[in-house]
């Protein structure tokens, strides 16, 4: 009977574990898709905003621009291109 009282609790105990670390990959999953998307979005404001201002970038400044997960950055080169008139305004070249 004790041993089959044990072998209940680590069932339950596993179970209880297991429905734990999923709720939490699920909560960091959502997080980081979240993040992901936040960021899709700024770069293609970013990408509009530079496009309506008629300023050009060079294949490494676009590439830059599509690379960049950092929305800190990403706000940072917006501030910059409200008022730019080049590329070099924006990206401090």
């Amino acid at each position: 009977m004790a041993e089959q009282d044990a072998r209940g609790a680590i069932s339950i105990a596993l179970k209880d574990g297991m429905e734990q670390g999923l709720n939490i990959g699920i909560k960091q999953g959502l997080e980081r898709g979240i993040e992901k998307g936040e960021a899709l979005g700024k770069r293609s404001s970013r990408l509009k905003l530079l496009a309506r201002a008629k300023i050009e970038l060079d294949p490494a400044q676009r590439a830059q621009i599509d690379a960049c997960n950092d929305v800190a950055l990403l706000d940072q080169w917006f501030d910059r291109a409200l008022g730019a008139s080049s590329a070099d305004d924006v990206f401090g070249g």
